[in-house]
């Protein structure tokens, strides 16, 4: 707390500003955070450390889109998501508002509805099924030698592997493919949980 409240003093004397920290006497839930921040016309502010950036006059009695567009980065990278956005309208836009930073954290972004956040869940899959990827350097060869289909799950193209089995059933498959084949194939690595944000877990082998 003495070296952010020093930061911030130095922050408000460089820029010329009348402003203090003080420490609240409670913890400050990040959905109020959320809100109080859309109600004063949208900002930022950071949850475990990572830039979130919350907005608010959205409507709510309609189905709106959220398209998103992917942009090739070459061999070894290959497609990737570039930008996403709600369309609450079909005007042109008429001028653009920077709010602050949306963070990555673990090769993930959240994109959703504060007030459904409550039933988030983070490490379980939402329909009870997994996939198990194969990814990193031995990728393509751990998913020859164990003739791995692509997945075929929006956002993982070129991604091989097993989709939509039951989480047991992922984590032993696995298991299995990884203790069968020769470790040094796939530099050693476990099979390891990962929870994409359509609610669906993962078995990955590096």
């Amino acid at each position: 707390m003495a070296e952010l409240t020093t930061m911030f003093d130095e922050h408000c004397r460089t820029a010329g500003l009348d402003a203090r920290l003080a420490a609240l006497p409670e913890r400050e839930p990040h959905a109020r955070r959320a809100r109080r921040a859309a109600a004063e016309g949208g900002g930022g502010f950071l949850v475990f450390g990572v830039p979130v950036v919350a907005v608010g006059g959205v409507p709510a009695d309609r189905h709106l889109p959220v398209p998103a567009s992917r942009v090739d980065h070459g061999e070894g990278l290959g497609p990737r998501w570039c930008e996403m956005s709600v369309r609450m309208g079909e005007a042109e836009t008429q001028s653009s508002v920077r709010l602050g930073d949306v963070g990555v954290d673990w090769a993930r972004v959240l994109f959703g509805d504060l007030d459904a956040l409550s039933a988030w869940q983070h490490d379980e899959p939402v329909d009870g099924l997994a996939d198990v990827a194969f990814w990193g350097a031995a990728a393509e060869e751990a998913a020859a030698r164990f003739s791995a289909p692509e997945l075929g799950e929006p956002g993982e193209c070129r991604v091989r592997g097993r989709a939509g089995l039951p989480v047991a059933d992922a984590w032993e498959k696995g298991r299995a493919e990884l203790e069968g084949g020769d470790r040094a194939a796939h530099n050693g690595g476990l099979p390891a949980p990962f929870p994409p944000l359509a609610g669906r877990a993962a078995g990955a082998c590096l």
